[in-house]
């Protein structure tokens, strides 16, 4: 199973999730049906949240709050099937473990995109 934000350009256009053999689409993530959406990137979701509860996926930038003034990006290797967590001041890839811990939860703020989203 995956979970995806899809995007054309900077517009977030819906989302996709596979469960086994059957792909879903949402506009909004709430409402899913199997009318595939268009989009050009897949943003793949990392399996956890933010302390707002949202869904972080790559292409995310985020804070962790005893980090202050720093900067991530969560990146996704295509070839190793990986996540990975880049501080965006100095280019340096940290561990990505901190996303997947759940009492951190709470200390981490998605800020923005790595990308300018469409209004």
């Amino acid at each position: 199973m995956y979970f995806c934000r899809l995007r054309k350009e900077d517009e977030i256009v819906g989302y996709e999730k596979e469960f086994g053999n059957r792909h879903y689409f949402s506009k909004d993530g709430y409402q899913w049906t199997g009318e595939p959406i268009s989009y050009w990137y897949k943003d793949f979701y990392i399996g956890a949240q933010d302390r707002n509860n949202q869904h972080l996926f790559s292409e995310d930038i985020i804070q962790i709050n005893y980090l202050a003034n720093t900067y991530f990006l969560i990146g996704y290797d295509e070839i190793l099937d990986d996540f990975k967590l880049i501080n965006l001041s100095n280019d340096e890839e940290i561990s990505k473990e901190i996303l997947l811990d759940l009492n951190n939860k709470s200390k981490i703020k998605r800020i923005g995109f790595s990308f300018h989203q469409k209004t």
